[in-house]
């Protein structure tokens, strides 16, 4: 659509039409955009070309979007449907509703905000938070219910008032999560350690999981400071004693570094697998030889993606990409692809060579080998699928073994375009998989729980380890409560339980065969037989498929279900606590626990 040659009106006129009456030429996509108000709108689309116009996703009114507009008219936007109108109301009914100010008002108001970040050194995106649009909002209203100017110290709270209302305010949430917590059964926890970048102190971030009212519930319970290494483990149990779901039975997934491992050596802890698929990419490609003809083009390749985003990002000109740039962290999970990943995607869309084109610096793309990269990423490409899945908020536990299977199996296939260097690298990266890529026997079993995993189970592992999971969950019927029978039901198909990634792990389901001899075996034994050959439907999520059962293996299954795979909660949680890590210990711990617990 050419805006140039028309008049602007029309075509808005035009487009608001298209929009309402949801003509098929128009595509509504999302913005790209880090001010919460983008969230709020769609970037409109006409026959496959961009328009300079978004459109409210409530009211459906149009407004201008461009480079030149910023989100300015994003944020002066007022919806106009009633519901909307009712919401954007002052608490005062009395207070009449007034007009946005003028542009000039605008100004003087950035001049201030960039004026206050560089007296209090605070980051730019400080004024697109949630939390200072609301109080921006406060002040308003306050300015139009009392009128007149008025020193404006004279109504903010110092910091020790602050400090009274982030304990209250911390008191009563935490009363409530406890109670969230007691109305459960089957506590899991992730246990993080990092250090703060800024202050060197180290702390520990716990986060519970549990299902509440059959949806999956992580609730980071509390970031504390932890001097020695040996604190660690007490530090963990005070937490878990705190909250009430300090056991001998709970189940802990932590990463692999020693002091963790020594720690909770009396406790069952199981590895993250995301932190092992990420161990297994460094590992290989850490280890890459420079020197090496074959080698030394990745390494390369490695350095100058990360070069390349370095310069854009501190030059600013990640901002005109249509999807921003990721930077390789110590604190993320496939950083190195995630990287990969964003600067093939910008050279494949042609927009990283036009910027540093208009530049004069397409230097920066010399040692970018195009091919190469594309290649890399594609092979790359399963671990980031897996880790997304492991790192979800439904139950994964279940996928662990399906996931090392999964990416085996993508390794050992070999196509006639693989050259030798994408062929050495599938050799070195199933070789990491298959030693580094850690199976515990709660995977093992929590397969077990997952239908349409059972006959994949059975196929993969020994006849050993089979029965050595049949006992197992025999051994946790025992000892949660005593018979009840062994009737079960299913409920209605919903989505489904395994994703498409795991295709190759589903297979015609193959009922276990019960010998003559099984009916004499423990009561325990024979419900787990019964559920590992009954009959059920194979659409239904995993967690309405339990929902809808009843019988003695019930609660042993929600427990399993709420075992993450990964300790990716307790990682977001520290790298969002690390911006502030400058701060009292204490209050680190009390604004984290707010901010991760604020839909409770």
């Amino acid at each position: 659509m050419q805006e140039s040659n028309d008049n602007p009106e029309q075509i808005k006129s035009d487009l608001s039409s298209k929009v309402k009456n949801k003509d098929p030429c128009v595509q509504l996509r999302d913005i790209q955009g880090k001010s919460p108000f983008c969230a709020k709108f769609a970037r409109i689309e006409c026959y496959g070309v961009d328009t300079n116009y978004v459109a409210c996703r409530r009211c459906e009114v149009l407004v201008k979007y461009t480079s030149e507009s910023g989100t300015s008219g994003l944020i002066r936007h007022r919806c106009q449907t009633p519901k909307a109108a009712d919401e954007q109301c002052q608490p005062n009914a009395a207070t009449p509703k007034r007009k946005c100010p003028a542009q000039g008002v605008f100004t003087r108001l950035a001049a201030t905000i960039a004026r206050m970040c560089s007296q209090d050194l605070r980051p730019l995106s400080f004024v697109e938070g949630r939390g200072f649009v609301a109080v921006a909002q406060e002040l308003l209203e306050i300015g139009s219910r009392f009128g007149g100017k008025f020193p404006v110290e004279g109504i903010l709270p110092s910091a020790r008032t602050l400090s009274r209302h982030l304990d209250e305010a911390y008191e009563q949430l935490k009363g409530r999560v406890k109670d969230e917590i007691r109305q459960c059964q089957g506590h899991a926890a992730t246990v993080d350690l990092w250090t703060g970048a800024r202050t060197n102190t180290r702390f520990l971030t716990l986060t519970a999981h549990y299902i509440h009212e059959w949806k999956m519930v992580h609730r980071v319970l509390a970031t504390r400071e932890v001097a020695h290494a040996e604190h660690i483990k007490s530090t963990a149990e005070e937490i878990l004693q705190e909250f009430g779901i300090l056991s001998e039975d709970i189940v802990l997934v932590t990463d692999d570094g020693s002091d963790v491992v020594a720690a909770f050596q009396d406790y069952t802890r199981l590895s993250c697998a995301s932190h092992n698929i990420d161990l297994i990419l460094r590992h290989v490609f850490e280890c890459l030889d420079e020197k090496n003809p074959l080698h030394g083009p990745v390494v390369k390749l490695m350095a100058a993606t990360k070069a390349l985003v370095t310069h854009l990002k501190r030059e600013g000109l990640d901002d005109d990409l249509e999807q921003p740039l990721e930077q390789a962290a110590e604190t993320r999970w496939n950083s190195k692809l995630a990287v990969l990943k964003s600067v093939n995607h910008a050279l494949k869309s042609g927009e990283l060579h036009e910027i540093l084109h208009g530049r004069n610096e397409l230097r920066f793309l010399d040692d970018v080998d195009a091919k190469l990269l594309d290649d890399v990423t594609l092979l790359l490409a399963p671990f980031d699928e897996a880790t997304r899945h492991l790192s979800a908020g439904a139950p994964t536990l279940h996928l662990v073994l399906p996931t090392k299977v999964t990416l085996l199996k993508a390794l050992l296939q070999h196509y006639h375009h693989d050259g030798p260097l994408v062929t050495e690298l599938k050799v070195k990266l199933a070789q990491a998989v298959d030693s580094k890529f850690q199976i515990h026997l709660y995977h093992k079993v929590a397969t077990a729980l997952s239908p349409r995993l059972r006959t994949f189970l059975r196929k993969t592992v020994s006849a050993q380890e089979y029965e050595e999971v049949i006992n197992t969950l025999a051994q946790l019927i025992q000892k949660s409560q005593a018979p009840e029978g062994l009737a079960v039901g299913a409920g209605p198909a919903e989505t489904s339980e395994v994703d498409d990634f795991f295709a190759a792990c589903i297979e015609e389901e193959e009922p276990e065969e019960k010998d003559e001899g099984w009916l004499t075996e423990s009561w325990e034994r024979q419900v787990v037989r019964q559920y590992m050959s009954d009959k059920v439907p194979l659409s239904h999520s995993l967690l309405d498929f339990w929902k809808n059962r009843s019988g003695v293996l019930l609660p042993v299954a929600k427990k399993f279900l709420s075992i993450p795979a990964s300790a990716t909660p307790s990682e977001q949680g520290f790298a969002l606590a690390d911006r502030r890590a400058a701060l009292n210990p204490q209050n680190v711990d009390a604004l984290l626990f707010l901010h991760s617990n604020s839909q409770v």
